[in-house]
């Protein structure tokens, strides 16, 4: 199964195979329902859902040509790359094609302000051939404008 990143659209749980992604993105949706608005990062607690944290990527959203920068980058994120991206900023010129495309698929999440999912193949020295997916969730400030995205990423 492909997940396309490129366009939002509402996001049922069972379409994530991943099982720390589909748990994000329920715990998203739950919150999101309590004010009719958007989740703050003070409304998602990854510490509510058992062995999350490690898979959590937070990136702080900031206005052209910056972006995104990693704020917090999971271990399990970091053995899955082969790379530690906390405080980079995600583009292509920093990260490569992997940022290019990881930046694109940001900007959708952020743009359509609704959970987007994508679903790849990295090819890594150490690990060889690994499918991933990920769900990128919108945060919201307190004027509801995006400020972060949660992003969490889980090998197959």
């Amino acid at each position: 199964m492909h997940l396309d990143a490129t366009k939002a659209r509402r996001l049922p749980p069972d379409v994530l195979r991943a099982a720390k992604p589909r748990e994000a993105l329920i715990e998203w949706q739950r919150r999101h329902g309590l004010h009719g608005a958007l989740p703050t990062r003070a409304d998602f607690d990854p510490l509510t859902i058992p062995g999350l944290l490690g898979h959590l990527m937070i990136l702080d959203v900031y206005p052209p040509p910056v972006g995104f920068r990693v704020r917090l980058f999971g271990t399990g994120v970091v053995d899955l790359l082969d790379a530690d991206w906390t405080g980079l900023s995600v583009d292509a010129h920093n990260l490569g094609p992997l940022g290019g495309y990881v930046a694109a698929a940001l900007e959708t999440t952020r743009d359509s302000r609704a959970p987007t999912a994508g679903a790849n193949t990295l090819h890594r020295d150490r690990h060889g051939r690994v499918e991933y997916e990920v769900v990128r969730l919108p945060l919201a400030g307190d004027a509801q404008a995006i400020t972060q995205i949660l992003a969490c990423v889980q090998a197959l």
